[in-house]
């Protein structure tokens, strides 16, 4: 069993548990329609990016659900919402994150043309120093 795969069995145990990780494991094993993704998901998703140590599997988890509430993807918010729990964000955490990303999402319309108010051409932006 490669490393990756070990690890990938590991996070996804510490996250949805051991029964979850084994019928991923068999899942896997089958060969039955959709093992491929299965083994990509344990073995990339979770045993390389989510075992990296940049980055807090939290912060992770939150950066993920920005990700999933701008793309509108309901279910998979619900999904990373207990994944992210699981990675240490509280509830309070979630929300917040939930209305700063939705904020954020507020300030575009369909184009991704910002309606905040801009400097004035001449003007050097603050950020720009």
């Amino acid at each position: 069993m490669s490393d990756a795969r070990k690890k990938g069995q590991a996070i996804f145990a510490e996250i949805y548990g051991p029964q979850m990780a084994a019928g991923m494991t068999a899942h896997i094993e089958s060969g039955a329609f959709g093992a491929d993704v299965a083994r990509y998901s344990n073995d990339f998703a979770f045993g390389e990016i989510w075992a990296r140590k940049r980055l807090e599997r939290k912060l992770r988890s939150c950066s993920v659900l920005g990700m999933m509430i701008a793309l509108r993807q309901t279910d998979e918010i619900g999904y990373h919402t207990h994944m992210g729990m699981a990675n240490g964000l509280t509830r309070a955490e979630i929300e917040e994150a939930a209305h700063h990303h939705m904020h954020a999402m507020a300030l575009e319309d369909g184009d991704g043309e910002h309606h905040a108010i801009e400097a004035e051409p001449e003007e050097e932006h603050h950020l720009a120093k």
